[in-house]
């Protein structure tokens, strides 16, 4: 999979979940120039809503994105607390 599908893949993903996403940060390969047809694409996703929520959409959204995707919860990391003030 190419970048350009992998990007339409992930913008059609982010648009299904909209009500539940506050935002979604592409990192790593893809955005550093390193990015190969062996690569995967890491993402870090703000779900709206509670734990709970956030975990069952994690799991919907990586099942609706493939294994190509390495989707991480950033909803309730330390480093996003100060977003929330």
């Amino acid at each position: 999979m190419d970048l350009d599908a992998v990007t339409r893949k992930f913008v059609e993903t982010c648009r299904e979940y909209a009500d539940h996403v506050g935002f979604a940060v592409v990192f790593g390969s893809a955005v550093n120039g390193s990015f190969s047809p062996a690569s995967d694409v890491d993402i870090a996703v703000y779900f709206l809503g509670d734990k709970k929520e956030a975990f069952e959409l994690l799991k919907k959204v990586s099942g609706r994105l493939g294994e190509r995707f390495d989707v991480k919860l950033f909803s309730f990391s330390p480093s996003t607390l100060g977003l929330r003030l």
